[in-house]
């Protein structure tokens, strides 16, 4: 591949309905927390492909039912797909978000995502932008490990509780300990995770790593919300970081007032690029 001189980097975007003007839809299997079908987003990467972007224009979200949801993004042809990239906790959600995949992806791959969720009617409306190149590129891996994910309910692991509004709450284990050495850390965020009615409520969310009681954040008050609505605000996050295989990784947060509800708390996954 020949780079421009200016050298600003290449893009290929994937995953757009022209005979709707619409993203591509995912749809969930009709086994609740099931893997959906693979769904094609880019055919054939006509580069050398040194990170992806996955926009989510739109997941399901429902007053009154939690509706949790983990996408995977695929490589390989029709019928053969393999994982690239295992979920990435993108329900329930309001509005349209990014998440930054800094994983490198050969020249002439084709791309696919499913989705699974707790409830089988829902679908996740998303593109994919693949990109290469340019001054700015990052040093991005080529191996994506997934932590604190619920596959048999397609959630994130469910924080502690806070004890008062404003004030942190107690770290949570994420992963004992990580499989592989992390250089990115890609921080994905819901609301709680059962169908209790949610109130609306402010948070702020740290990421942080090491032994229980000793925790040292590695980013703290990332800002969030849910609402009634069912639905989840905030965006996912990526760290940058250089941690070793054996890591303990841990969350916490904290609201703008204790909720009636037990289970009313966020909930994380944290994926590792490597």
């Amino acid at each position: 591949m020949t780079w421009p001189m200016m050298d600003s980097g290449i893009a290929l975007l994937g995953g757009a309905d022209t005979a709707t003007s619409l993203p591509t839809t995912l749809t969930a299997n009709a086994t609740p927390n099931a893997d959906g079908a693979w769904v094609e987003l880019i055919t054939s990467t006509t580069f050398p492909v040194s990170s992806l972007v996955l926009t989510l224009i739109n997941a399901t979200a429902t007053a009154s039912v939690s509706r949790p949801i983990l996408l995977d993004i695929g490589v390989g042809g029709a019928g053969g797909e393999t994982v690239l990239v295992s979920h990435i906790y993108i329900g329930s959600q309001a509005g349209s978000r990014y998440f930054e995949l800094p994983i490198r992806v050969p020249v002439a791959t084709r791309l696919s995502a499913r989705i699974r969720a707790a409830v089988t009617v829902d679908t996740a409306q998303v593109q994919l932008i693949a990109r290469g190149g340019g001054w700015n590129q990052m040093a991005s891996g080529s191996r994506a490990t997934p932590y604190g994910d619920v596959p048999a309910s397609s959630s994130g692991t469910l924080l502690t509780a806070i004890t008062a509004g404003n004030t942190k709450a107690a770290w949570t284990q994420i992963v004992a300990s990580t499989t592989n050495p992390l250089r990115w850390l890609l921080a994905c965020f819901s609301g709680p995770v059962d169908e209790a009615t949610w109130t609306s409520r402010t948070a702020l969310i740290d990421i942080g790593f090491g032994a229980a009681a000793s925790e040292v954040a590695l980013i703290s008050n990332i800002a969030g919300s849910w609402s009634t609505s069912e639905s989840y605000t905030g965006n996912p996050i990526l760290i940058p970081c250089q941690l070793p295989a054996g890591t303990r990784l841990a969350a916490r947060y904290q609201a703008d007032a204790t909720s009636g509800a037990p289970t009313e708390r966020p909930s994380v996954v944290l994926i590792g690029f490597d």
